[in-house]
Formats: C-alpha cells, sequence, structure tokens
C-alpha cells in the first residue's frame, strides 16, 4: 500500500516484536492508511483437543481433580454442586488447560530461565503453559 506520509518512525513491539510503523500525522499531511493483520494465534486441532480431552476424563487423575473441587467447595463454605456441574466444570478447565499445551505445542513454549550458578544448573519455566524443564550445565 502506497505511503505518502513524510515523517514515519519505526518501532519494535513487545511482545510480538515485529516491526511495525507510527506515523506522526498533521492535519496538513496526506496518507493512505497502511493495514496491519492482527497476529493470528494457530487454530487448535478440535478433533485433537476432544480426543485429549476424552482420555483425560477417564484417567484417574480427573476424579481426584473433582474430588480436589469439592474440597475448595468446602473449604470456602459454599455448598457441593451436583456431580454433573463439578464434571462440567472440571472439565472446563482441564479443556482450557490442553488448549494451551496445545498452543505451546504449536507455537514453541515462552520459557524463563531461573539459573542456579552454584549447582551449574537451570530451571525453565514456560510462562504461557507452566511447563518445566531442568538443565544441568
Amino acid at each position: 500500500m502506497k505511503n505518502k506520509v513524510r515523517g514515519g518512525l519505526s518501532v519494535w513491539t513487545a511482545p510480538r516484536c515485529r516491526k511495525q510503523e507510527v506515523y506522526i500525522i498533521s492535519k496538513y499531511q496526506e496518507f493512505d492508511a497502511p493495514t496491519f493483520e492482527a497476529p493470528t494465534e494457530p487454530v487448535v486441532d478440535e478433533a485433537k483437543l476432544q480426543e485429549r480431552l476424552a482420555q483425560y476424563m477417564e484417567l484417574e487423575l480427573f476424579q481426584m481433580d473433582i474430588g480436589d473441587l469439592i474440597r475448595d467447595y468446602h473449604a470456602q463454605g459454599l455448598p457441593v454442586p451436583p456431580m454433573e456441574q463439578l464434571r462440567e466444570e472440571a472439565a472446563a478447565e482441564a479443556r482450557k488447560c490442553l488448549e494451551t499445551m496445545m498452543v505451546c505445542e504449536a507455537k514453541g513454549h515462552l520459557w524463563k530461565e531461573t539459573a542456579d550458578p552454584e549447582n551449574g544448573t537451570s530451571t525453565l519455566s514456560c510462562r504461557r503453559c507452566g511447563a518445566e524443564e531442568h538443565l544441568r550445565w
């Protein structure tokens, strides 16, 4: 797209660090507005997500998560909802976690490093999905 603005300024924007043009406009300048495409998130494969969610709901871990929800309701002094509602709540939370993990699998993790120079180790933790890796160097 043509640009008739003379005073353009290039900047790097966080967190995606993609170069964008910022234009200083006065009422005397003409310009054709540039079009910026919104960054696209990778589309999560719905079939694979449903498959993983179904596998999770068959595990004993799912029953333990429902038990944790019941304990949370008791700890807060709230009435415990029916079992079907608890299952839906646990499944919704698991779905959200699985989606986040699948985005990290597609795009890569957002690693944050915590180093321990005395022991020669580092812990990498993902800011998006919470995955951790321990490295020895």
